[in-house]
């Protein structure tokens, strides 16, 4: 009943995705459970909606704070114990007194056989990178695929929290849900590289024996078991203000100082390697008639080993000069600091594939979704969890103001 209860999570994943028949054989159980699901399709659709029509940016810590309760809700009501723990103070270039939205943390013993039970743990996020001040806020029909439907967080995740709520409904009601160990969390800094939250995932991965991140996939419905990593960095340059009129040859110009110190950053990206560095956003100067004495910049890095962003960090600092490098969530120190960031993927072990899903049941759905051991550039809660496979609804643009879902994908991951 162990190996049958983690291919039978696996398989409500996958199954609940299928929108066409599969092109091998379900056994007759799995088949039913896929139904199931199907006829709840318009109810998932409801509850993503109402969900992402409810602001969730990281920073908006009163929205999330009003959305993490409708979450722990729906998990009490599966018999799980619920806290919802309060953010935590966050040291973050340029935002004062910062700190993160709540962590859901729900837990559920095994009922039957507890002795036997196997410990799962399902992890998502709450939050998105869409502010309320953003244009791209609420959830709405795609008018060019009456299939889709669009919305700021609907595969990025709350697709993914609605995949995962399903699932374990499907679970309760085939009486698999007693037979296991599970903690679900659901943090809300995800989008900021859970820089609050990273101690508990990671402490709560370590007592974990099979982990699920509902983030999404490729369109095509890939597997990952291992996630790129990722560093995030603030670069401020220091110039000299004088204006142009009178004293511009005074002045020495922050901006374009960074402008020269952007094209060096950006000539490091190895797309053969999988290391990729994008400056982000840019901000700087007062007015137009002054020569500016600040600017700054916010970089973004990924890497498929750690080795790769220990060596990139490397040339930053040499690329810095006398100016300053902090991380994410090191604003204060005038001096670069250690990466604490996303670590370099941690490798699933290789049997994990095959028992989480044995089988025909598992050759079944990998020739409908074929299995990705390494999903670069993107990374996900999956970094702090080497046992954690990403699964989720499908499709492009993920963090643009078109997100789409397919309506489809609102039954499961």
């Amino acid at each position: 009943m162990r190996g049958r209860l983690g291919s039978r999570i696996g398989a409500l994943a996958l199954a609940a995705l299928l929108a066409a028949p599969a092109r091998a054989e379900l056994d007759a159980e799995d088949v039913e459970i896929r139904v199931l699901l199907a006829e709840q399709q318009a109810e998932m659709e409801t509850l993503l909606a109402d969900w992402v029509d409810r602001n969730t940016g990281t920073w908006n810590t009163a929205g999330l704070e009003a959305f993490a309760p409708l979450v722990a809700e729906q998990l009490t009501a599966l018999g799980f114990e619920v806290s919802v723990e309060p953010g935590v103070p966050l040291e973050y270039p340029g935002r004062k007194d910062a700190r993160t939205g709540p962590l859901i943390v729900a837990q559920r013993k095994a009922q039957i056989a507890p002795e036997r039970a196997r410990h799962f743990l399902l992890v998502g996020h709450a939050d998105s990178v869409f502010e309320p001040d953003a244009a791209f806020q609420k959830f709405s029909p795609d008018p060019l695929r009456p299939r889709r439907a669009l919305g700021p967080g609907v595969i990025d995740m709350k697709g993914g929290l609605v995949v995962m709520l399903y699932a374990l409904r499907a679970l309760a009601g085939s009486g698999d849900l007693a037979r296991a160990d599970y903690t679900v969390l659901v943090n809300s800094d995800e989008e900021i590289g859970s820089l609050g939250s990273r101690p508990r995932i990671e402490a709560e991965a370590k007592r974990a024996q099979i982990g699920f991140v509902f983030e999404p996939s490729p369109e095509n419905g890939e597997m990952a078991r291992s996630r790129s990593g990722v560093g995030q960095f603030q670069l401020s340059v220091e110039g000299v203000a004088s204006h142009v009129a009178t004293s511009q040859r005074d002045g020495r110009s922050a901006i374009v100082a960074l402008a020269r110190k952007v094209i060096n950053i950006e000539s490091l990206t190895d797309y053969e390697r999988g290391v990729i560095l994008n400056v982000g956003t840019i901000s700087g100067g007062t007015k137009r008639n002054i020569v500016p004495a600040h600017a700054e910049a916010w970089i973004d890095l990924r890497y498929d080993e750690l080795a790769q962003g220990q060596e990139v960090q490397r040339e930053l600092e040499r690329g810095r000069g006398n100016q300053r490098l902090a991380l994410g969530h090191a604003a204060p120190a005038a001096e670069a600091r250690d990466a604490r960031g996303r670590e370099a993927p941690r490798r699933s072990p290789p049997g994990l594939g095959r028992a989480a899903l044995p089988g025909a049941r598992a050759r079944a759905l990998r020739r409908r979704h074929r299995r990705l051991d390494h999903g670069r550039g993107r990374p996900s809660h999956a970094r702090f969890d080497g046992r954690a496979w990403r699964r989720c609804p499908h499709g492009r643009g993920v963090h643009r103001a078109s997100q789409p879902v397919r309506a489809r994908d609102a039954r499961g991951a």
